[in-house]
């Protein structure tokens, strides 16, 4: 059914009552007017008999026809009432419009009837003589109470009618007036009254819509002004209570986004209705995208959606460590809690996701890192007590064994110097750099490289290796000294190492872009790209027994990659199998 309006409603109703009321007050206003004007036309005539009655009394008691008729003709002066004078018998003596002669005995005409037994007769009726309707008035003439004839006036109905007519019409124009006027004015007052109403209407719509920037103004009717004070009341209350949850909101999910552990929240279909940054980061997702989403349409993971699925079943806490690919491997411990009412009852879950990979690779590095050192004890220890357990058993009595033991004995004990003496390094690189305590000048690099370059010199005489530096002789670098001449030492050793007889190595460094670039480059066997990527980790050896040969302890390059990174660098190298390797220092410009 369709709606109406109320201004409509209200001008139509107003206006069905109005004309109601007018046709009734015009009905009943025409009936009135009409009674008012037959009773007006009876009196007349009435009156008019009687003053008659008093001009022909005389001739009526002698019953003078014709002096009576003399005299009703002198009486019409263009009058257009018709006066009858009748005999108690019924007979007509005389008439202003019809020969007495011919006109009927009018002894039981109603008014005549009648006016026999009251003061005087009436009656409205279609007359016989003059052929339309007529309104009759009959009084009796007395002569000593006995009944000596009648007077009877009478006058065209139509003209009483018509009279009538014309007041009605008036009425009838007067009520169209007024209708139409009453209209103007219902449909001015419902406008008047809906008007406020409408700006209400629009003000909920724009409060439904979130728009709380306007109020109602005060309207002139009371129930209207009440009523826009309370919904301006209430716009208030709603726009505070509205600001107070987005701040609410705003806090909490700032408190989200600066969270390092993942959150996500699940109906209790399973579906995602939210997720903070790092979910999405840890997920490998956007956190816009993914509500209204499964778990499983995110990541493909078993046993994490399992989890979510038992929570939701049991309503009860889950936890556990999972390893998720998401490129790369990573290692998660994911809690995972009901979200419940204020009744206990299960709304959804609550995931928290922490990324322990690093912890988890630290620990195995630890791991790794006490059986490297383990092993790389255990080696030179087991051969010196060996030696030392065959000079107590009797090698000292030989003097050609005992010195070769000696010897040894004293090259393994060198090596474990080595070993120990590049473990305080790096654990001395890990907490300087830590507590930030490594002191920083500006030097000349090309001094510190030369340095180093004859430092290293007489072991590469020794292969007749020959050293090329090429550096910028103003290049100045904020670093700490010894440390880079370790590093270098460090690199341009090992270049030495794994280098054939007659070979070059270069030592270079400029400038690129914001950082500094000190490269050491041989024309060795290369490395192979399986072990790049490990190269520079603790005890990590290409060829451990070629490395052992050679007297490495497998920290060198480690100790370089922890120097670079206290100077706020970073370590690469690139390799070519049959052609040498490149190992790089990166130092920025502004340390």
């Amino acid at each position: 059914m369709k709606n109406i309006r109320i201004s409509w409603q209200i001008f139509v109703t107003s206006l069905l009552i109005t004309v109601f009321a007018l046709l009734s007050v015009t009905w009943y206003a025409s009936s009135i007017g009409r009674d008012f004007f037959r009773e007006q036309a009876r009196e007349n005539l009435r009156v008019r008999a009687e003053l008659i009655d008093k001009l022909v009394h005389d001739d009526l008691l002698q019953q003078n026809e014709q002096e009576l008729q003399n005299k009703l003709k002198n009486i019409q002066i263009g009058d257009s009432t018709r006066i009858t004078l009748i005999l108690p018998s019924g007979r007509v003596l005389a008439d202003t419009e019809k020969d007495p002669a011919l006109m009927d005995n009018h002894l039981q005409r109603p008014e005549i009837v009648q006016a026999i037994n009251k003061p005087y007769g009436t009656s409205i009726r279609f007359s016989k003589t003059v052929k339309r309707d007529m309104m009759y008035v009959a009084i009796p003439i007395w002569q000593e109470k006995t009944l000596a004839g009648f007077v009877r006036t009478a006058r065209d109905i139509a003209m009483v009618e018509q009279t009538i007519a014309g007041m009605q019409q008036r009425i009838f124009f007067a009520g169209i007036f007024m209708a139409v006027l009453t209209a103007v004015a219902s449909l001015f007052m419902s406008r008047r009254i809906t008007h406020p109403l409408f700006n209400i209407i629009q003000q909920v719509e724009r409060y439904a819509g979130g728009d709380f920037s306007r109020r109602l103004p005060k309207p002139h009717t009371l129930e209207m002004a009440r009523l826009s004070e309370a919904l301006n009341t209430m716009a208030d209350q709603i726009d505070e209570k509205i600001e107070m949850i987005e701040r609410q909101k705003n806090e909490q999910q700032s408190v989200l986004e600066s969270m390092t552990e993942g959150v996500i929240a699940f109906d209790n279909s399973g579906h995602v209705i939210s997720m903070n940054k790092a979910g999405g980061k840890l997920l490998n997702v956007d956190p816009n995208e993914v509500n209204g989403k499964f778990l499983g349409e995110l990541i493909k993971n078993e046993a994490l959606e399992n989890l979510v699925i038992a929570v939701l079943e049991t309503s009860l806490p889950q936890e556990s460590e999972l390893a998720v690919n998401l490129p790369n491997e990573q290692i998660l411990t994911v809690r995972v809690s009901p979200l419940q009412d204020e009744e206990s009852e299960t709304l959804g879950a609550l995931m928290v996701l922490n990324d322990i990979t690093r912890l988890r690779n630290l620990e195995r590095g630890r791991r790794e890192f006490v059986a490297n050192v383990s092993h790389e004890l255990r080696t030179p220890l087991t051969s010196i007590k060996g030696f030392v357990e065959a000079l107590y058993e009797g090698a000292l009595d030989e003097p050609e064994n005992a010195r070769r033991f000696m010897e040894i004995i004293y090259r393994q004990t060198n090596r474990l110097i080595s070993i120990l003496e590049d473990l305080l390094t790096l654990s001395r690189l890990e907490r300087e750099g830590e507590l930030d305590e490594v002191e920083f000048r500006k030097e000349n690099l090309k001094s510190i490289l030369e340095n180093a370059e004859q430092i290293c010199m007489y072991n590469a005489e020794k292969k007749n290796i020959r050293l090329r530096l090429k550096c910028p002789s103003n290049l100045v670098v904020r670093m700490n000294s010894p440390l880079i001449e370790e590093a270098m030492i460090n690199l341009i050793d090992n270049a030495i190492k794994y280098s054939p007889e007659n070979m070059n190595i270069d030592i270079l460094a400029e400038k690129k872009d914001k950082h500094v670039v000190i490269c050491v480059k041989d024309e060795g066997a290369g490395i192979p790209d399986e072990h790049l990527s490990r190269i520079f980790e603790r005890f990590y050896r290409v060829d451990k027994a070629r490395s052992r040969k050679l007297g490495g302890t497998g920290l060198g390059l480690a100790i370089v990659k922890h120097i670079a990174q206290v100077h706020g660098g970073h370590v690469d190298v690139q390799s070519e199998m049959g052609r040498g390797s490149c190992f790089s220092i990166y130092l920025p410009v502004d340390l």
